[in-house]
């Protein structure tokens, strides 16, 4: 009930705007999965996908940078489904001739750079009739602001206020209680 400072309310917004960045690093807190996709395109192996952030106007998917992606698949115009294989950057690296071509590619490496990552497609698709789908934990939200009012499912407003508590208390001389803190 104390009144704080505009000061400290904005540390406390860049607190918990890093809890939640923490959180959507760990697929234990993340509830919802994000389905993606990209049309496949002529001899084009590379994808790029994120937001339209400045001095990266051009990717091919805009949208939400995805963390790691859990599982990819291909369609082709009649809904059936074609497995994909999604490598390590070890196994991407260990493919020796990356000049094949084929109209079914069966490898993926995701490489997730920060704003946009790539999404590596082998053998690289010519003529292809094929989308890819990948699918992915959707980030945590951030909090514009400090009254923009955010929905999340249920249970997660104790964990935010209880866990924010605890990261925050410190920086007002207080000790969380046992409770918080368990």
């Amino acid at each position: 009930g104390d009144q704080i400072t505009d000061a400290d309310a904005q540390r406390c917004l860049r607190e918990l705007h890093k809890m939640m960045g923490q959180w959507s690093n760990s697929t234990l807190a993340c509830f919802a999965f994000l389905t993606q996709f990209v049309v496949l395109v002529n001899n084009k192996r590379d994808y790029t996908v994120g937001p339209l952030t400045a001095g990266y106007p051009t990717s091919d998917i805009i949208g939400p940078r995805p963390l790691k992606l859990e599982q990819v698949y291909l369609t082709d115009s009649r809904g059936n489904k074609f497995y994909v294989r999604l490598d390590t950057l070890t196994d991407f690296n260990n493919i020796t001739n990356l000049i094949v071509t084929s109209t079914l590619p069966t490898d993926v490496y995701y490489d997730p750079q920060d704003p946009i990552a790539t999404i590596k497609v082998w053998p690289t698709p010519v003529y292809p009739i094929y989308t890819l789908f990948w699918t992915s934990f959707l980030r945590l939200t951030e909090f514009p602001d400090l009254t923009t009012d955010i929905e999340f499912p249920e249970g997660y407003e104790d964990a935010i206020c209880s866990n924010l508590m605890v990261k925050i208390c410190k920086f007002f001389g207080k000790v969380p209680t046992p409770d918080v803190v368990a």
